[in-house]
């Protein structure tokens, strides 16, 4: 397994990596550190170039709190809350170099640029359109892992649009740790996609379902079942064993 470039967290080119995670983490932490690159969490996610591709397909798509763990390998810090310091931003981005600054040493793949993941709906203030083979209808919850459902990247405003009213008509409601990690926490459509969300984006949404200002309210909500409505068992399209978790942040073994 090698390291072969950087691309965008939605380039439809490259499968998540799973099984090869810890390997992917390891190279892309000494790439990093040969290379002199470092960014934070939130360019992993939204940048052009911020998520490491591999010679046999993968692309390491990581939580901020996970890239975090990552940067604190590549910046040699240490301490219980070092993941903290790159898993979102950084007060001086003059520390920051990401991939393209010194592009003879680094393979790019994938020229048009991202969708972009978003930190709030870009559907507020207008109306999305749905383009050509877009979602129309919800048909239930499924993981962020199912392999039977894509990626919606075309479609992703209308996709939100389609999930807040569903989840405001089912009185639904639970946080971004559900909705990366759980059992049924991704909505699905019948086009064949997935809705798969950054836990700010996932908080913007909630803010909506809710109907609240506040749109970190959901954010990190972790799963107590006091403040959570998880869809019903007929909506579930997943009924295997739960997923393999989306890790928080990377440790030393």
């Amino acid at each position: 397994m090698k390291l072969i470039g950087w691309t965008h967290w939605f380039n439809p080119s490259f499968y998540y990596c799973i099984e090869n995670l810890d390997r992917a983490i390891d190279l892309t932490v000494e790439h990093m550190k040969n290379n002199g690159l470092a960014f934070h969490g939130t360019y992993h996610q939204h940048g052009e170039l911020g998520t490491p591709i591999f010679d046999n397909g993968e692309k390491l798509c990581l939580t901020l709190r996970s890239w975090g763990g990552v940067m604190a390998k590549v910046m040699g810090l240490e301490g219980e809350y070092a993941y903290a310091e790159w898993a979102w931003w950084i007060a001086d981005e003059e520390k920051a170099k990401v991939p393209g600054d010194n592009p003879d040493k680094m393979v790019f793949l994938d020229d048009h640029k991202p969708q972009g993941r978003k930190f709030i709906r870009i559907g507020q203030g207008g109306v999305p359109v749905l383009k050509e083979g877009g979602p129309t209808m919800l048909i239930g919850w499924t993981n962020w892992f199912d392999p039977n459902y894509s990626e919606c990247t075309e479609n992703e405003d209308w996709a939100i649009e389609l999930t807040i009213a569903h989840m405001k008509k089912k009185s639904l409601k639970f946080g971004g740790p559900y909705h990366q990690n759980g059992q049924n926490g991704v909505p699905a459509f019948d086009n064949k996609e997935k809705l798969c969300l950054p836990l700010r984006a996932w908080g913007a949404l909630m803010a909506d379902v809710m109907g609240i200002d506040n749109k970190f309210t959901w954010v990190w909500r972790l799963s107590v079942k006091e403040d959570q409505k998880l869809p019903d068992e007929s909506d579930c399209l997943f009924k295997g064993p739960p997923p393999t978790p989306r890790i928080i942040f990377v440790q030393d073994k």
